[in-house]
């Protein structure tokens, strides 16, 4: 009853009180007892109030001004004391919860979650027509903001040097807010944990090329970007699209990016995707005595583009998870500096977008056609979007290139529109630029932890459901552990963890196992809670108990049979 009262209230008015008392209960000892539910929903009435909140609080910062600056916008964005990002990350958790619940019609819960959106979507819509305004007000000149292509040569190549070894790791898709998120959290375990293997956290935005998509954003992410990217169109470009080059050389992909990658160090470059790198056997012999390497983590755009909305939502944080257990395999090696960047960010809602939003294209020749940019040439102009050449962005070339204001859409073919880029709006062309320090990790003392890992039902019969994790030592007095768990379907993750109840991290999906105070051989019991995405077509799936950290599994997997009604 007091959950339902609270969603009321906050959808009328997003009230500071409410959402502590939503966070409080969140907390609080029924909410332990129910965490598939009742836990969830509070946390998910926490956040949807705190999205109330941020909305307001863009919305009215933006109206302090008749017009903006990109350099402004940018910093208030991403660099002030409260930027305005906060509003994505509040909004992206609220998703999390929201596609982990089945709310009935007519719930407050239901009636604030679909407040939250709309006032999301509002402010989000105005901030994008604000940017674009500034965008046209420049001529499309950006100066005073870092720019992606400057990212090699500014936090990579200086630290090429000596025996200093260095990563860098390349993330499709983070956006800023992620980045954020996740810099707090490292800064948090160095103040917190001596063990820790974070020295040092840098963080800034920075403009990525035009346009955000993936093939022109890791282009600029690679040495000599930074003097001469451009776009062109190979012969037969109605199949290749429009292809970045550098210096007279296409940087069509992977194979092209390792190139310029070994000629810019003058070394030897293994460019390794985040599974490579976990595999124990790459780490102790073909890493040891390489300067600088390469890692690609593509789990973001591949989540959100084939995975349905629901599922993307739940998985997204994983990436923040994994980006920590990378570091920390890093640091293993030895590593000094890991600089991380991304090509791109994204718009994510929680449906699909409305008809009313969706444009057409420009026509003329086309090249290539996102929901969030045209490229092309002799396309007609319209005041539904930016209309500029390929030669304004010094970009070279004759392309003309077509972007959308506020969030306005293209029509096209295929895929769902809840997730898109290509477009100019800052949660799009603001990526992250991150500098970790790290200090050699050393290796743990064997605590020689029995797991008991039980589901509490010997079936799963709904999308939700619970697994009690217990744990003991006979030899040493326990510390405080993360742990993760994961629902598999052969190699497919078709469920993952929405809370527990105690020591559930929202960002990155982990939990954080306590020792018990009247006995520090053993943990505190704790009910695991997932949510499955999808039933398999063997009718079972796979618990997977791991460590947070490294990835390690902790128990053999436990096959559950699935019994869900249609």
């Amino acid at each position: 009853a007091l959950l339902r009262q609270v969603a009321a209230a906050l959808a009328e008015h997003p009230d500071d009180e409410l959402i502590a008392l939503a966070e409080e209960r969140r907390q609080g000892f029924w909410a332990e007892q129910d965490p598939g539910e009742l836990q969830v929903a509070w946390a998910l009435v926490r956040d949807a109030g705190r999205v109330l909140r941020e909305a307001d609080r863009v919305e009215t910062a933006l109206q302090t001004r008749k017009s903006w600056t990109l350099k402004r916008l940018v910093f208030e964005y991403a660099i002030a004391e409260s930027p305005w990002c906060l509003l994505d990350t509040v909004y992206r958790h609220m998703e999390h919860w929201a596609h982990s619940l089945d709310l009935a019609e007519g719930d407050p819960v239901l009636g604030l979650l679909a407040r939250a959106r709309r006032r999301y979507f509002e402010v989000a819509d105005k901030l994008a027509l604000v940017t674009s305004q500034a965008w046209e007000q420049t001529r499309y000149q950006i100066s005073d903001v870092a720019l992606q292509v400057h990212t090699f040569r500014d936090e990579v190549r200086s630290l090429t040097h000596g025996k200093t070894r260095v990563a860098y790791l390349l993330v499709d898709a983070l956006r800023y807010e992620m980045a954020r998120e996740l810099a707090e959290r490292l800064r948090e375990a160095a103040a917190s944990d001596a063990t820790s293997i974070i020295k040092e956290v840098r963080l800034h935005p920075a403009l990525a090329a035009v346009p955000t998509i993936t093939k022109v954003g890791m282009a600029a992410l690679m040495p000599g970007a930074e003097v001469s990217l451009e776009l062109t169109v190979p012969p037969g470009g109605k199949r290749t699209g429009v292809i970045p080059v550098i210096d007279g050389r296409p940087i069509r992909g992977r194979d092209d990016r390792l190139k310029r990658l070994q000629d810019a160090v003058h070394g030897m470059v293994p460019v390794l995707d985040d599974q490579d790198l976990l595999r124990r056997k790459t780490r102790q012999d073909s890493l040891k005595e390489v300067r600088l390497i390469v890692i690609t983590l593509q789990g973001i755009d591949q989540i959100a583009e084939s995975l349905s909305t629901a599922m993307a939502h739940r998985l997204m944080g994983d990436m923040l998870g994994q980006i920590q257990r990378i570091l920390r395999v890093l640091a293993e090696l030895g590593v000094d500096h890991v600089v991380i960047a991304a090509d791109h960010g994204f718009l994510f809602f929680g449906q699909e977008m409305d008809e009313g939003y969706k444009i057409d294209a420009p026509g003329g020749q086309t090249v290539e056609l996102h929901r969030r940019v045209w490229v092309g040439r002799g396309g007609k102009q319209s005041p539904a979007y930016l209309y500029l050449t390929a030669e304004m962005l010094e970009m070279g070339s004759d392309l003309e290139l077509a972007f959308p204001k506020g969030l306005g859409i293209f029509r096209t073919a295929g895929g769902h529109s809840a997730y898109f880029h290509g477009g100019v709006s800052l949660q799009e062309w603001t990526i992250p630029v991150m500098h970790v320090s790290l200090t050699q990790a050393k290796p743990g003392v064997e605590s020689r932890v029995i797991w008991d890992v039980r589901p509490t039902k010997d079936r799963i019969t709904t999308r939700v459901f619970s697994v009690i994790v217990e744990g003991r030592s006979e030899i040493l007095f326990l510390q405080p552990t993360r742990v993760r768990m994961e629902a598999r379907s052969g190699h497919r993750v078709v469920g993952s963890l929405v809370s527990a109840s105690y020591g559930f991290d929202e960002a990155v999906r982990a939990v954080t196992m306590e020792p018990d105070t009247a006995n520090e051989l053993s943990y505190r019991p704790n009910v695991l809670t997932l949510s499955l995405e999808e039933i398999p077509p063997d009718q079972v799936v796979w618990l997977h108990f791991l460590d947070a950290d490294t990835g390690a599994s902790l128990v053999d997997p436990i096959p559950v049979p699935v019994d869900i009604a249609i």
